[in-house]
């Protein structure tokens, strides 16, 4: 049983890492993939799941797909294939998503 002290007493903790520039990681594409994702789950009441599950996360777009060199082929083989593309310089550049990005988007609801 909550009581009200037991509610005021909740804390937050927040984290220093003293070797990151605070000022950059705001801007990294993982940082603000996750934070996209928090909030497309929060802008969907109906949603059933009370947030994403690592377990579920692949790539959203073609630059989150990349060439596994120990299998010799595209990460994420559920998700991603290889689609060669002239302009491509590396075999990472030529893993590409299977699906469309808003049909991917339905699995994190």
């Amino acid at each position: 049983r909550n009581t009200t002290a037991d509610v005021l007493c909740e804390m937050t903790q927040v984290f220093l890492i003293l070797t990151a520039n605070h000022r950059n990681i705001v801007r990294m594409p993982v940082v603000m993939r996750e934070l996209w994702l928090e909030m497309w789950h929060d802008m969907h009441p109906h949603s059933k799941s009370k947030f994403v599950t690592k377990a579920f996360r692949g790539p959203l777009r073609h630059e989150d797909c990349h060439w596994d060199y120990a299998k010799a082929r595209c990460a994420f083989p559920e998700f991603c294939e290889y689609r060669y593309t002239f302009g491509d310089v590396h075999l990472g550049m030529s893993c590409r998503l299977k699906y469309s990005s808003t049909k991917l988007l339905r699995q994190y609801l």
